[in-house]
Order: C-alpha cells, then structure tokens, then sequence
C-alpha cells in the first residue's frame, strides 16, 4: 500500500515538474537563438500582468463559487494566508540568523509556492472525480489567500523597497481582479453574471501557464544557466524551500490533533508546504523590477529538486 501511494506521488510530481520544465525549456532555446529578447519578454509579462492573471483570477474564483461549501470558503483561505504569513516571518529570521543581505528576496522565493499549477495535475493523476473535485475548489480557495499577498506584499518583496511609484506596482490588476471577485463570490452574485463574460474569461485565462513559463524559461535562456550568480544563497533558498518549510509543516501536523484537520486536510496543507517556488514572481519580477535571472534559477531548481522531495513527505505524513 506504502510502495502504491509512493509511486503515485512520485508520478504525479514527475507529470508536474516536466510540463513546468519542458514549457520553459522553448522559452529558454527560443532566447539562446536569438528568436526572442529581453523587450519581448516584458512586453509578454505586461500582458500577462494587465489582461491573462487578472481574467484567470477571475474566471477560476468565480466559476467554482457555486459549488463549495460553507466552511471551506473560510478556512482554506485562512490556512492560505496563515501559512505564507508564517513562511514569510521564518524566511525573514533563517535570513537574519545566517545573514543574508537579499532577506526580502529570500523570504518571497521561500514562501510563495507554486500553489495552482503543481497540485492540480497532482490531483488530476492521483485521485478518483469525486476527491478530485474537492481538491480543486480547495486549491482555487487557497489561491485566493495567495493571490492577495503575492500581488501586494510580493511584489513589494520582490521589486523592492526603493524608488517612486511603489503603491501602482503593488495596486495592480491581479490584485484588484483578487478583490473584485471575492467580494462577487461572497455576495452570491457569481450567478449573475452572464455566461458570455464567463466564456470570455476563460478564453483570456488559458494563456497564463505557457506565456508565464515562456517568459521563465526566456529570462534563464538571456542570462545563461552559467551566469555568475550568489550560489550559496541559490542553495539555502532551495533547501529552505523544499526541506525546512515541509519538514516544519510535517511535525506541526504531526502535533496537531484537531477533528477539523482530517486526512486530507493534512495532505492538502503538506502538499501545498511541499511544492516549488511560485512561477509568478518570475513575472513579478520582470514586470516590477527585481533580480529576474537568480528568481528564475530558483523556479528552475527547486521544480527539479521537488521531484524527489515531495514524493518522500507525502510518504511520510502516510506513515504517521
């Protein structure tokens, strides 16, 4: 039963990181030969940050509204926000215990994870419809949670503290699209909205996972994988992100003893303690400003490293 549940982790992982890698892999050849610059890329990551994230935001929060139940609406968003505040306060002091000047970059890299993406086609290969299903609206609720503090306090992380203009980098359309249909969604007036707009959403919100993993794999293809990077804190960012934060989450599951918290809630939150760095800093970064090349190296590593160590927390939680 262990060896099954193993290798279906490990499957999905390995579906999950190679879609990532592959899709950024013609980004990167694309850059090496000289089809695509650096003036494409942030053309690329201005639509995507003023018309595809907004429209996802919307259609996925908005479409799944109908069918979650009430509890969920307010716990998976608060265990969202709770864990990225809490992965955030300890990236903040692992940067002041060993030092690290980059702190506000190293905490962003380190707790906002690829939250959507890699759990989706996780649950699409590992479960059966009707588990699969709830995991869905739990990751499009968690999403929300993320959504708001990624498009705010992540890109004030990621572009930095100086120089004017902060407040319009962090009022942006994915953060406002976050906010507009939440407030739908609470209301009840997702059903209102005709079924038009929701076809065009969904047309405009396809183009997000292949344009965010083109600009990735696009900025690694300029810089070069050689490129003279910090590699000490590339190291420490991908060891905290795929070992400390998972090993953490795992003893406080391991600790806590709550009814609310079943199986696969536990599952759900070491899952989502457990996936790469968020591909969207990426385009935070390009579109905001910030240290693009050493963002993308880390979203480039810690997907690879992640097939081997999301396999083996999950196997551990199973054997608590």
């Amino acid at each position: 039963m262990v060896s099954s549940i193993a290798w279906s982790s490990f499957w999905a992982t390995v579906i999950a990181a190679l879609q990532v890698i592959c899709l950024s892999g013609v980004g990167y050849l694309l850059a090496r030969t000289g089809r695509i610059d650096r003036v494409f890329l942030r053309k690329i990551s201005n639509l995507l940050t003023d018309i595809f994230l907004p429209s996802f935001i919307l259609y996925h929060t908005l479409s799944g509204s109908d069918n979650l139940r009430v509890e969920w609406v307010y716990l998976i968003p608060a265990v969202g926000i709770g864990m990225l505040v809490a992965s955030l306060l300890l990236g903040f002091v692992i940067a002041k215990v060993l030092r690290i000047r980059e702190a506000n970059l190293f905490s962003a890299l380190v707790s906002f994870q690829n939250c959507g993406y890699m759990p989706l086609i996780m649950v699409s290969v590992m479960f059966g419809p009707e588990k699969r299903e709830m995991f869905y609206s739990w990751i499009f609720l968690y999403i929300i949670g993320f959504n708001f503090l990624v498009w705010s306090f992540g890109v004030w992380l990621v572009s930095g503290r100086e120089g004017e203009g902060l407040w319009k980098k962090v009022i942006n359309p994915p953060f406002l699209s976050t906010i507009v249909a939440v407030v739908l969604a609470l209301l009840g007036l997702a059903n209102s909205i005709p079924a038009g707009i929701y076809s065009f959403l969904e047309i405009l919100s396809r183009p997000v996972l292949p344009l965010s993993m083109l600009v990735m794999g696009g900025i690694l293809g300029l810089n070069c994988m050689s490129c003279s990077l910090n590699h000490r804190l590339l190291a420490l960012t991908v060891i905290t992100k795929l070992v400390v934060l998972p090993m953490i989450a795992l003893m406080i599951l391991s600790l806590l003893k709550f009814s609310i918290l079943t199986p696969d809630l536990r599952w759900f939150i070491l899952l989502e303690s457990a996936v790469p760095s968020a591909v969207s800093l990426a385009v935070i970064s390009e579109s905001y400003g910030g240290d693009t090349p050493f963002i993308s190296q880390v979203l480039f590593y810690t997907h690879l490293v992640s097939v081997v160590t999301i396999p083996v927390f999950l196997l551990l939680l199973k054997g608590q």
